[in-house]
């Protein structure tokens, strides 16, 4: 295997990494801001 041969196949990896990553950034749900339930403490409560 020659350097070009290695360059061409870690040119066409990393192409389908980056479509890959493209692709798989569409599918996530979207991210939520806003918090749900109460917040997170612990209480201390006399006896």
């Amino acid at each position: 295997m020659d350097m070009h041969q290695l360059t061409r196949i870690f040119c066409e990896i990393d192409d389908f990494c980056k479509a890959l990553n493209q692709y798989t950034m569409n599918k996530f749900l979207p991210s939520s801001t806003t918090r749900r339930g109460p917040a997170c403490c612990l209480g201390v409560y006399p006896q």
